[in-house]
């Protein structure tokens, strides 16, 4: 279905209309929007959510991972929280938790708690092994290691042959640009633009066997919407990964500059970003679909395709099995943030997975990104509620997906 803007006749279910009031707001409110009976899925003991980080960060200061309209939605979704100490059936954190829950007094069955972030597919957040796992993905399907399938070309500079493939691109093709970038670095930061020119010698030279990826600019992004680069930030629910159950979230953001784009002159400063500023402006996801019309079919089908091979092919290959992951006293689920560019004949190079997306609301944007945000947490919080409670009756937990209702099932 083409994706609609917080479409009332979506919300299927008289408890997701009573919730609404989080996302519309994102204030305390939605705690008494909640309260009554009707709205309330829980019977007995509530649910309870635990937003503190285990191990050092939670030590220190720190922020409730959407703060107040999160808040909101976990508690219009009829958990109690967020709580302190190990009595928890959901742990909600930015950064993952794998290794500090390791020491935690986890009692129970493991599908009586959800983790966010299972630290499983280390893709995200890490360019490196995001380079490595698509080449993984390439040779599983019969392609060339280097076709640009899913991911703009990118070698991993500490990889002697990817080194020297690299080099050999460097001297055919000099006018082609290169963003190097740290393999763990975010945020647009630490990133060279270079080429096969002379003048870029030294930066190439001082890139190589470092832990850093060389990655193909995109010279040539679609630039039919106001003549201005852009890319969009699109959100995956990961369910489960054995098998990979995967979510598309309808909804998302633009990220687009303030200035015309020139190929002729590029810059880091001024073409390659990742959040709000002056220089960029933040946009709904239906801004996009609306202006590309009836395009806007094939590139979802595009996306679609892109995300079911790179999520749901040689992940085994790539990270291990997924089979232990219940084992460890919980089972888990992933929220990843992905950056997604079309290039001029609209064809979608997923650029980077980011887990733990900014869940915090802007207040510079120009979007009521409580809104997007809002809904996108409470349904994820509606869906955990639902399937803790079938795993707690022995009931099939793929019924929580009804919760999900603006999202499209990927796998």
């Amino acid at each position: 279905p083409h994706p609609t803007h917080l479409n009332p006749t979506r919300w299927t279910s008289m408890a997701a209309f009573c919730c609404s009031a989080c996302v519309l707001s994102g204030l305390l409110l939605a705690a008494a929007a909640c309260s009554s009976e009707d709205c309330s899925p829980a019977a007995g003991r509530r649910l309870r959510w635990r937003a503190r980080p285990y191990g050092d960060r939670g030590r220190g200061a720190w922020r409730v991972y959407g703060d107040d309209f999160a808040t909101s939605c976990f508690d219009g979704a009829g958990f109690h929280g967020p709580v302190d100490g190990d009595d928890w059936n959901v742990l909600w954190t930015h950064w993952p938790s794998t290794k500090d829950l390791k020491t935690a007094s986890l009692a129970g069955h493991s599908s009586r708690r959800l983790v966010n972030n299972c630290g499983y597919f280390i893709a995200a957040g890490q360019k490196c092994n995001m380079a490595n796992h698509v080449r993984a993905v390439q040779r599983a399907l019969g392609r060339s290691e280097t076709e640009e399938s899913h991911h703009p070309r990118t070698y991993v500079l500490m990889n002697a042959s990817h080194v020297e493939a690299w080099r050999q691109e460097l001297v055919s093709k000099p006018g082609q640009l290169w963003l190097v970038k740290k393999c763990v670095a975010g945020m647009s930061q630490g990133i060279d633009l270079v080429s096969g020119s002379a003048k870029d010698a030294h930066l190439v030279a001082s890139s190589l066997y470092t832990w850093s990826v060389a990655q193909r600019y995109i010279q040539e992004p679609f630039l039919g919407w106001g003549g201005s680069k852009f890319h969009m930030r699109l959100y995956v629910l990961v369910t489960s990964w054995h098998p990979p159950h995967v979510f598309l979230y309808d909804e998302g953001f633009i990220f687009r500059s303030r200035h015309k784009y020139i190929a002729t002159s590029t810059t880091v400063n001024r073409d390659v970003f990742s959040g709000v500023s002056s220089d960029v402006e933040n946009l709904p996801l239906a801004a996009m679909w609306e202006a590309l019309g009836e395009r806007g079919t094939s590139v979802r089908e595009r996306i679609q395709q892109l995300l079911k091979e790179v999520l749901g092919t040689a992940v085994t290959e790539s990270f291990g099995s997924a089979e232990a992951l219940p084992k460890r006293g919980y089972d888990c689920f992933d929220l990843f943030g992905l950056d997604v560019m079309l290039d001029k004949k609209l064809k979608p190079f997923l650029l980077e997975i980011n887990p733990g997306p900014n869940l915090w609301i802007d207040k510079t944007s120009s979007v009521n990104q409580t809104e997007i945000k809002g809904q996108l947490v409470h349904q994820v919080a509606r869906w955990a509620h639902k399937r803790l409670q079938h795993a707690a009756d022995e009931l099939p937990v793929d019924e929580a997906y009804d919760q999900l209702v603006n999202f499209t099932r990927i796998l």
